[in-house]
């Protein structure tokens, strides 16, 4: 597992332990634009939805359990498959920044910076990181986008589908390229 050190970023591993523990990656980092200000850690609707424990992940240097918050929001079905996490605990600083884990086309890199979002389109190369190894053993992998508005089998619609590789606990980790949000 890839653990993460301050500020929260996306890509590692975050997880519940209630009563139905779940096991998924942080997305994107976000504000809201209410008179709060809350951060958010961006994830998948359907690790988010109907979890009522608090989220966690471990940290450096010692690899202690720290909270992160509890589920704010999430949707899950044909309208998409995403949700947010307020981050309640101080302990965290959050920032625009993913972890990029050394792979056959990455270079590691702690705090690569996100600087907004882009549209995804057929050929176009994006990159995934997770908390959790995937293909050869690596935490980040890329691929190319085949096509645009598929369904899939549970209920959402409208993804994109891709040659990138995912794995058990991948679901909500950061899609992206040239420093720009594609997708979780």
């Amino acid at each position: 597992l890839f653990y993460c050190s301050n500020p929260l970023r996306g890509g590692p591993n975050i997880y519940t332990t209630d009563s139905s523990p779940t096991s998924c990656s942080a997305g994107f980092m976000t504000r809201g634009n209410g008179p709060n200000n809350y951060s958010f850690v961006m994830s998948a609707g359907h690790c988010v939805r109907g979890e009522t424990g608090t989220w966690k992940t471990r940290g450096h240097p010692n690899f202690n359990e720290h909270n992160i918050g509890s589920s704010w929001s999430s949707t899950f079905g044909p309208a998409g498959d995403w949700g947010i996490i307020r981050k309640t605990n101080d302990f965290w600083r959050t920032g625009h920044y993913i972890f990029v884990a050394t792979s056959a086309e990455t270079n590691r890199n702690d705090a690569y910076v996100i600087n907004g979002s882009a549209s995804n389109h057929v050929g176009d190369d994006v990159c995934v990181s997770s908390g959790i190894r995937m293909k050869n053993n690596y935490f980040t992998d890329c691929g190319v986008i085949q096509a645009l508005g598929e369904p899939v089998s549970y209920g959402v619609d409208q993804l994109a589908r891709a040659t990138l590789c995912a794995t058990f606990g991948s679901s909500g980790g950061p899609i992206f390229r040239y420093n720009k949000a594609r997708g979780l």
